[in-house]
């Protein structure tokens, strides 16, 4: 009991919080995310980092409805800016991209848009951008298309992502 208790208070310390007020007539939104670590070298959610994103499922759930939900896994190693890291370094951030898109899934059976990030790859797609700068992401965000990347997710990203570790981030109507 103490240990869900203690896993409880950990995910959600390390939330964060921000509302972002739409149009008229449409609800507010707010950005959650969590932190997961994983073991070098393996790929598969600890008892206690399953626990801690079963805790912050549960506290999203409380708040109201994923509108979608972002996942960046890294492998154990450093990101590269213009390179793809070795292929064991790919499969392994892979791998833990469906370890928590599984857990997900679990938790709130099947979801319209999960967003997955292989922090592995630079070359395509959100590595490219990873070491940009400002000036670089404003124009990248400002071709927003539906369903993409949103500057507040790719900020939580960069700030909180690190080798062993992967970012989940929930966009939620409140209620």
């Amino acid at each position: 009991m103490k240990i869900k208790s203690l896993l409880l208070a950990l995910s959600l310390l390390s939330t964060m919080h921000f509302a972002v007020a739409k149009e008229k007539n449409y609800p507010v939104e707010a950005y959650n995310s969590v932190v997961l670590t994983f073991a070098k070298g393996d790929f598969r959610l600890s008892r206690e980092e399953s626990e801690k994103l079963k805790a912050f499922s549960n506290s999203v759930k409380s708040k109201g409805e994923p509108a979608k939900i972002e996942v960046a896994a890294w492998s154990d190693e450093e990101h590269q800016e213009g390179v793809n890291l070795s292929k064991p370094f790919r499969d392994l951030a892979r791998m833990r991209i469906l370890a928590v898109t599984d857990q997900l899934n679990k938790e709130f059976g099947n979801l319209k848009y999960i967003g997955t990030y292989n922090m592995a790859e630079s070359v395509q797609g959100l590595g490219r951008y990873y070491h940009s700068s400002e000036a670089e992401l404003e124009a990248v965000f400002a071709k927003k298309e539906t369903g993409t990347l949103e500057p507040q997710d790719f900020d939580l990203m960069r700030k909180d992502g690190a080798p062993s570790k992967a970012v989940v981030i929930f966009k939620i109507n409140l209620k």
